[in-house]
């Protein structure tokens, strides 16, 4: 006994023209031509006309029955049994009696329970209409994830006043759907974002009942369907979007996504709307516009890594100018024609708290300078280095 895997929809059908000029072409698919575009608005998943090849790979026996209430043609329902890439036999009349097409296949070797369910779970995140699956007589209705399954809150077992709340923002881009995912922590001090790390290795050591917070992985999906999942994208945040105009073209195995022939891990229209998101926030984060709120700044420099954008934040970097500090933008330091830099042995803040006095530099001090720390955990990341021309990236300590 031999298993047979079936799928249908209503789609639009084919006729005998498009299966003999596309469907049974290697290499040619409708999708793409003048005649669908001029046809039909949505933007398919096709690229290279040669998916449906794939079914050999576990399979010697296909049927595929399909109608086309709209075909020029005329022609009716269209059976179609294949044996092989190029052995088929056309029947000029089907079984459907509604538009769309299905497929039954006969399984080389048997699926185990659920492994069915599991595929199409993983493979359809965002795909917008409900798929129902019959797994070996057990039902489920697979639908698109939703922003709710992310966000939540959880108190912070150390602190009664704290909590770690997971904040979902649209993506708000044309073509693009899907959601951009937050730690935030909040506190009696406001809510800040920098503490992702800390809430992964730190917070789990500090009570037999903390945990770290989950949070949701990266995902990219074209067209409702997965193309990559958990990829690595460093920092304190997430991604989960859906490409769905077209021009967003992937390679053949599905494994990247290109933008102009280049590999992009993020999104130059993602990156305008985080810039957005963090902007916001530095304007109402009590963190940000607090006296001290230039190092809060520098720590979500590395937490968000967009370099232009921190480029231009004021107030993000303390300087010092005639023995008096001054919080400016990266870029002022860049424009700056001399900047001057040192290295202290201990950290500058634990200095100045256990002797009450602000760090002064012992040289020209009409130039701006930077005092950095070695032991500071934001300085051993650090590559600043003395210029006339270059300061970055922006993990600074003053």
């Amino acid at each position: 006994m031999r298993q047979v895997f079936t799928i249908a929809d209503c789609g639009i059908g084919m006729d005998r023209e498009i299966i003999e000029r596309y469907f049974l072409q290697i290499g040619r698919s409708f999708y793409t031509t003048d005649e669908f575009r001029r046809a039909f608005r949505f933007a398919p998943t096709s690229r290279f006309g040669v998916g449906f090849l794939s079914v050999f790979a576990v399979s010697d026996q296909v049927t595929v029955d399909t109608f086309k209430p709209t075909s020029p043609q005329r022609g009716g329902p269209v059976r179609l049994t294949l044996t092989g890439p190029r052995n088929y036999l056309l029947t000029e009349v089907g079984q459907r009696r509604s538009n769309g097409t299905s497929i039954e296949v006969v399984l080389r070797e048997p699926l185990e329970s659920s492994r069915l369910t599991n595929l199409v779970r993983s493979l359809c995140k965002r795909v917008e209409f409900p798929i129902r699956v019959n797994d070996l007589g057990v039902e489920t209705v697979i639908t698109a994830e939703r922003p709710e399954q992310f966000t939540y809150e959880m108190p912070d077992v150390t602190k009664p006043e704290a909590k770690f709340v997971v904040r979902a923002f649209p993506v708000n881009r044309p073509g693009i759907e899907g959601e951009l995912y937050v730690l935030a922590y909040t506190d009696g001090q406001g809510e800040r974002w920098d503490r992702r790390d800390w809430a992964d290795h730190t917070y789990p050591q500090q009570h037999p009942r903390a945990a770290a917070p989950p949070f949701p992985e990266n995902l990219t999906c074209v067209h409702g369907v997965t193309l990559n999942e958990g990829a690595y994208l460093r920092g304190g945040f997430s991604q989960r979007i859906d490409y769905r105009a077209r021009g967003k073209e992937i390679t053949l195995s599905r494994g990247q996504l290109h933008f102009h022939g280049a590999i992009v891990r993020i999104d130059p229209e993602i990156v305008s709307r985080w810039t957005e998101i963090l902007t916001e926030h530095l304007a109402s984060s009590r963190h940000a516009t607090s006296p001290d709120g230039w190092r809060y700044k520098q720590r979500l420099a590395k937490s968000f890594p967009f370099a232009n954008f921190w480029a231009g934040v004021p107030k993000a970097v303390r300087v010092f100018i005639k023995g008096k500090s001054r919080h400016v933008s990266l870029r002022d330091i860049q424009d700056a024609p001399i900047i001057t830099s040192a290295t202290a042995s201990l950290d500058v803040r634990t200095i100045e708290r256990n002797t009450k006095r602000t760090i002064v530099p012992a040289w020209d001090n009409t130039k701006p300078s930077l005092i950095l720390t070695k032991t500071s955990e934001s300085c051993r990341r650090c590559t600043v280095r003395r210029s006339s021309r270059t300061v970055g990236p922006l993990t600074l300590v003053g």
